[in-house]
């Protein structure tokens, strides 16, 4: 019989704890939106990648980064290097539209220097 109303007081407690918790939270409504705010909704998040570049064309990128492949679309106002090829270090800045990524633009990067031998194991 204890037990049962420490559990029923452990409830209550935790019950009020949660409710004043959600009642402090602050609420926005949709009339009380700024116009900032619904700017902000209309423009898709930017998104950055870097990477060597696997593949490109006139309107398509292959980038490797972290051991996957992202393909971007390259539309006519993508700003992007002339000479980017294979094997080139870049960073891509993109946003996702529906289930494409669209670069915006695409600079290269400096290459990675490579390893120092102290660095190696013994």
């Amino acid at each position: 019989m204890v037990f049962r109303k420490r559990i029923l007081s452990l409830t209550v407690a935790l019950a009020f704890g949660a409710l004043s918790a959600f009642a402090s939270s602050p609420q926005t409504s949709t009339k009380t939106a700024s116009p900032a705010a619904s700017k902000d909704k209309a423009q898709p998040k930017a998104h950055v990648l870097r990477g060597s570049v696997v593949a490109v064309s006139n309107d398509v990128l292959t980038v490797r980064s972290g051991g996957k492949d992202m393909t971007f679309k390259l539309d006519p106002s993508t700003q992007k290097p002339p000479s980017i090829g294979p094997g080139s270090q870049i960073a891509v800045t993109y946003r996702d539209e529906g289930k494409q990524h669209v670069a915006n633009s695409v600079e290269l990067s400096a290459a990675k220097a490579p390893a120092s031998s102290s660095s190696k194991k013994k």
